[in-house]
């Protein structure tokens, strides 16, 4: 949707030779194929319209979050980077689907029916999903294109990441400026002229600190769940070990 050349270091789908629009059409293949196998795995047993009701309710709220992705490139700079419409779009376009969904089928499964439990469970998951996505907006700008397997656009395609929220949180009067004239358009010139400015401000540092500071949040919130739940800690735990490398 992004018309990003490259996915996790491949061509995108949409990019391979014979593909094309077609891109689309595999898509709604890939999501229907979904049903058809809980349907014939799970299907009859007593958890079956349960793990439906979980993909229908996170396939939705990644819609959202990818609409409001796309959208937010459509709204007027002085309302758009704000650490608020970061989390949103965050929450929706990658917690969900990343970490909440896999975290609730597990319990689906496993038969968790504690109606205080599930709603810890995905509190974290959606904290580790913040923090997956600061990550990856951190290492769009900050990290090297030969390992992160692409060259970085989220400046030049005006995306509304960590950084740029948090570099409008601490700019000055001069320094917004800066950032409003430059921020968003493709222009090599003004990709680094932005990247200077996240130098000025410390970004990288400041990165840091929220990531090390959501880390022992997500801790916290892990050992919350109670001694009755080791398995499930010890599974959560893994989860930001992982996040961790």
């Amino acid at each position: 949707m992004d018309s990003s050349p490259l996915r996790r270091g491949r061509p995108s789908w949409y990019k391979v030779n014979g593909v094309g629009m077609n891109a689309i059409n595999d898509a709604f293949y890939l999501e229907s194929s979904v049903y058809y196998l809980l349907k014939k795995y799970f299907g009859g047993t007593p958890v079956y319209t349960n793990l439906v009701d979980a993909f229908h309710d996170i396939t939705l709220k990644t819609v959202l979050g990818q609409n409001l992705d796309v959208m937010a490139n459509k709204i007027v700079l002085k309302d758009r980077f704000k650490m608020e419409n970061f989390s949103t779009i965050a929450t929706y376009k990658t917690s969900y689907y990343t970490f909440v969904l896999p975290l609730r089928l597990g319990a689906i499964l496993a038969g968790l029916t504690d109606s205080k439990l599930i709603p810890k469970i995905d509190t974290v998951g959606l904290q580790l999903g913040e923090i997956f996505q600061a990550t990856d907006d951190f290492l769009d700008v900050y990290g090297n294109p030969a390992t992160i397997g692409k060259k970085g656009t989220d400046i030049s395609e005006g995306k509304c990441t960590w950084l740029i929220c948090k570099a409008m949180e601490l700019a000055d009067r001069k320094q917004r400026a800066v950032l409003e004239q430059n921020y968003g358009k493709n222009d090599e010139e003004c990709v680094l002229i932005v990247k200077k400015m996240f130098q000025e401000l410390q970004i990288d540092e400041h990165f840091r600190q929220y990531r090390s500071e959501s880390m022992d949040k997500t801790r916290a919130q892990i050992a919350a769940i109670g001694w009755r739940n080791l398995r499930l800690q010890a599974i959560l735990k893994l989860l930001v070990k992982k996040l961790e490398m």
